[in-house]
């Protein structure tokens, strides 16, 4: 699935950065089923360049320090509601700070045409397909397959 997406996103132009303790290669090692794997560490290879950085500095916590960048927003019974809603407002103001002025319309519904005449709906999306916001569970915990993923990602 990974090599698929990743696929979609490099045809469009999708350019990426990403920060690792492991090199491509090492990806997933000893990982049940590496061996699917192996044509997503392939596709990295063929089309990002790889610089090893030997460094003793974290640099992806830099400007995170002092910061809880992580967020787990779960309605659990045991927490006070007010921790839940507080979560989830600040996730909402991430969010509407990516879109920032610009001209982009979020609605509440996106219908997404998917393979089979099937389609997905997106909870909150621009409907002209720049932008979109999905619950974990909508990704996670949802019947999609491959041909999901990639609609999404084109």
């Amino acid at each position: 699935i990974l090599r698929q997406l990743f696929e979609v996103l490099f045809a469009h132009g999708t350019v990426m950065v990403a920060t690792s303790n492991r090199p491509p290669c090492d990806l997933y090692e000893g990982g049940l089923n590496r061996s699917y794997f192996l044509p997503f560490i392939d596709l990295l290879h063929h089309h990002c360049i790889v610089h090893d950085i030997s460094s003793g500095t974290d640099y992806r916590r830099l400007l995170s320090e002092g910061t809880d960048d992580y967020f787990f927003v779960v309605n659990n019974k045991d927490e006070p509601e007010d921790d839940y809603v507080s979560l989830t407002e600040r996730c909402d103001n991430i969010f509407d700070e990516i879109i920032g002025d610009s001209k982009v319309v979020v609605s509440e519904e996106v219908t997404l045409d998917v393979a089979f005449n099937r389609t997905l709906k997106l909870r909150k999306a621009d409907p002209e397909g720049s932008i979109c916001r999905f619950e974990f569970d909508e990704l996670c915990d949802a019947e999609l397959g491959s041909s999901d993923y990639r609609a999404i990602a084109e």
